[in-house]
């Protein structure tokens, strides 16, 4: 696995570019470039892997980490053009654990090692990833697995919500119904049943994807 200085020289050996182009492609300061070819800089945020990936052949994880192949895989682009263009592949951050408790409350804690990223299908800038802990999700959710999140995206009955009440209590539900005076939910391992009233919920956030610890990335 090659570091970052030596993945940004292959990056400008085989594009030609200056630093200049380097920093414009990846959405950087000019001086970003040099930090990472002279090693002050170790490590590429996910953004800017991103960014770069966005505005070149090469492949996110393999700028963030050095890992897998240095181009994205081009037969597949081709390939989904026939059904329509595929969501942009993501890099979204592990932002902290969620400890289960019981009927699937949990609170997000601190742990170090979570950080780090899942990368995944998604267009929503805002998405983000907790990684579970604890059973009372199981089997729909398991222990040391990844939930995507996507704030931005429609809430759709009858998938998984993360849901937020105006006391702060945050629970991972299946959404069976919502209106204007309540919320209707199941437990994920298809349990007991929970109505809400709609003035105790802050937020309900769509759950796009339960991810295996496999697909974790580190930085």
């Amino acid at each position: 696995m090659k570091n970052l200085s030596e993945r940004i020289q292959q990056v400008k050996d085989e594009t030609g570019w200056s630093n200049a182009e380097l920093a414009r492609r990846s959405g950087t300061s000019r001086a970003a470039p040099t930090d990472w070819l002279n090693g002050k800089v170790r490590v590429l945020s996910a953004e800017t892997a991103q960014q770069l990936s966005d505005n070149s052949e090469f492949s996110a994880a393999w700028l963030a980490t050095g890992s897998g192949p240095s181009k994205k895989d081009k037969h597949v682009d081709s390939e989904a053009t026939y059904v329509g263009k595929a969501p942009k592949r993501t890099l979204i951050p592990v932002l902290g654990v969620a400890q289960l408790g019981e009927n699937g409350w949990y609170e997000e804690v601190q742990c170090i090692g979570s950080e780090g990223y899942i990368e995944h299908f998604s267009n929503d800038v805002d998405a983000y990833v907790l990684r579970v802990k604890g059973d009372s999700m199981f089997p729909a959710i398991r222990n040391n697995w990844y939930v995507v999140v996507e704030p931005n995206a429609p809430i759709v009955l009858g998938e998984y919500v993360a849901i937020r009440q105006i006391d702060g209590k945050k629970m991972v539900k299946e959404l069976l119904n919502r209106n204007s005076e309540e919320v209707s939910l199941m437990s994920v391992n298809g349990g007991s049943r929970l109505t809400l009233p709609i003035e105790r919920v802050a937020e309900i956030h769509a759950v796009a994807a339960v991810v295996s610890p496999s697909k974790h990335k580190d930085l």
